[in-house]
């Protein structure tokens, strides 16, 4: 019996990430290891580690100019990350968010993986991961991160507020019962 890898992609097959749209992420770190920060009294005290994925989140926009992306609310939790962003209207990802110019829902297509959320959560991993090293301080992500496409104001209301609620509510996370 042969080793057999799981190899699925966390991704919509039906959608192609350069779009412009609003995206939710999590990133969590390696076995949920808390490098980032702990809660205390309902408030994110961040570690060093945590100070550094902050600073680098507020750097994509700047690294990323062509991509148009607008940061909305984001949280560094002890053991993952949350944030919202909205990659604009650009060249790369042509002229409808949903929909390709025959009017059908836009796939994904086999092409470079640059200028869409993929290469901006690499981005950000490599250079969290990188000042870590350089600072000399033990951390690792998670191989994966999780998305959700924000179709709506409603649902991008409610997520705004999740992540700011975030870590008043940590305590009452059953896989947090600190």
């Amino acid at each position: 019996m042969g080793l057999k890898f799981k190899n699925d992609s966390l991704r919509a097959k039906w959608w192609d990430y350069s779009n412009a749209a609003t995206y939710f992420i999590t990133i969590c770190t390696k076995d949920r290891v808390p490098f980032l920060g702990e809660v205390l009294l309902g408030k994110m005290e961040l570690s060093e580690v945590g100070k550094i994925a902050a600073e680098e989140w507020i750097k994509t926009i700047h690294l990323r100019p062509q991509m148009k992306i607008a940061l909305h609310n984001y949280v560094v939790m002890p053991d993952h990350f949350h944030a919202m962003l909205t990659i604009g209207l650009t060249e790369f990802n042509g002229k409808d968010t949903f929909f390709d110019e025959s009017g059908d829902l836009k796939r994904n297509r086999f092409k470079p993986q640059s200028n869409n959320l993929g290469s901006i959560i690499r981005g950000y991993k490599s250079a969290v991961t990188t000042q870590c090293k350089i600072s000399g301080l033990d951390f690792c992500w998670q191989s994966r991160y999780y998305d959700v496409i924000v179709r709506s104001q409603d649902q991008f209301e409610n997520i705004q507020n999740y992540i700011l609620r975030n870590p008043s509510q940590w305590g009452r996370d059953a896989s947090h019962p600190h």
